[in-house]
């Protein structure tokens, strides 16, 4: 592992490991703010996907990165075994919650706001909400 607190070896980088979160990782929301998880073995490791027609800024893209990625430090090793995606996806309200992201970005209380969302969203995933699947064997 590396000694880095986000070092290569937690972070996402593979397109069939974000393929499978995709189409089979359980979905948490919070707002706008949407996280995939997938239960592993290994260590457990960040991807994260900002849409550039959610948030059209570089700068607004990169600070959403680096919220997330703050709290995810946070919980340390908390998260072991998970592999996690966050992505901004349109809520229950539709795109009103999307739309809202970048002037919220721009204040302190609009970023924590976010952060909060964020935090949810990690809160359910540690506290076990979901729970790993069985990996027994099912008669076919």
């Amino acid at each position: 592992m590396s000694a880095k607190p986000f070092g290569r070896v937690r972070r996402l980088a593979d397109g069939a490991v974000f393929r499978a979160l995709l189409t089979k990782g359980r979905r948490q929301a919070e707002g706008a703010v949407t996280a995939r998880v997938l239960f592993g073995d290994g260590v457990g490791r960040l991807g994260l996907s900002i849409a550039k027609r959610h948030l059209r800024k570089a700068t607004a893209r990169n600070a959403m990165k680096r919220i997330i990625r703050e709290a995810y430090r946070a919980r340390g090793t908390a998260l072991e075994r998970m592999d996690v995606l966050f992505m901004l996806t349109e809520g229950s309200r539709g795109r009103e919650d999307v739309r809202r992201v970048p002037q919220k970005l721009k204040s302190a209380d609009g970023r924590s706001q976010i952060r909060s969302a964020v935090d949810a969203v990690l809160d359910r995933l540690q506290s076990g909400t979901h729970r790993a699947p069985d990996r027994g064997n099912s008669p076919q």
